[in-house]
């Protein structure tokens, strides 16, 4: 996600460690217990993983640095190219192909509905229902000389009538966040640093707590979970989006 480290308005940066190949178990420092994210005006969310002592000698903890972005134009030739690479943001179906049409015909557009704009979204079943308005954050490997798009991660909630935020959601949206990660980059900590800074705009958005799924079968992404505080309170089915169980948590946002 083409002059990529140019990005426009706020963005969340989080620092964190894990231990490299065979490591112990990654104990999280900051946001929940032992772990927290620390808010610097001005310079996004700070987040700090480190793991256990590893269980091999010769195996050293790694920096894990990433921000999270304000999708724009100076960003958007690697999103275009992430989506031509078969990877899709959305974690029930492929979007790629609809979004990719949607930058060719209005890239402007695109982009302002994205950064959670009003929008119409299409469910399995054929509805069009009103997407939920919710920042998007594109999430870039800061640890590596090329500085990559990684993926992608969002935060959703409605309103009640004064404004104020409510942890209700609607049938269609399985929860408050969701994140995909390109799968070239699955397995080094991005999405566990991503969630961790996503809970502090949450926090900031009003939201005590946040839900969050998976799918029973999704051990890592469950593991994401847990390692942010997430406490599992179901396990669901949602016929919309077919029949295979799902793990519900609770997250606390709270520092």
């Amino acid at each position: 996600m083409p002059s990529r480290y140019h990005a426009r308005g706020p963005v969340a940066s989080a620092a964190f460690r894990f231990a490299g190949p065979a490591s112990g178990e990654c104990r999280l420092r900051g946001h929940r217990g032992a772990h927290a994210i620390a808010h610097r005006p001005g310079s996004g969310y700070i987040g700090a993983l480190e793991a256990a002592p590893p269980l091999q000698k010769g195996i050293f903890a790694v920096p894990v640095r990433i921000s999270l972005q304000v999708p724009d134009k100076a960003l958007l030739g690697a999103y275009e190219a992430a989506l031509r690479g078969g990877w899709s943001p959305n974690t029930t179906r492929n979007v790629a192909p609809q979004q990719l049409a949607a930058i060719a015909a209005d890239p402007d557009a695109f982009l302002a509905e994205i950064r959670g704009g009003p929008g119409r979204i299409r469910l399995p079943d054929g509805r069009e229902v009103d997407r939920i308005p919710g920042p998007t954050r594109w999430i870039f490997a800061e640890d590596r000389p090329e500085r990559p798009f990684v993926g992608s991660i969002n935060l959703r909630w409605q309103e009640d009538a004064e404004g104020r935020p409510i942890l209700a959601l609607p049938e269609h949206v399985l929860g408050h966040i969701g994140y995909t990660v390109l799968p070239a980059f699955a397995g080094h900590g991005y999405a566990t640093a991503a969630l961790a800074a996503m809970l502090g705009v949450a926090r900031d958005a009003g939201l005590p707590e946040i839900t969050i799924t998976c799918d029973v079968s999704n051990h890592a992404s469950r593991r994401i979970i847990e390692k942010n505080g997430g406490r599992l309170v179901e396990t669901f089915v949602a016929p919309l989006y077919g029949p295979d169980p799902r793990l519900r948590f609770i997250v606390s946002t709270a520092p």
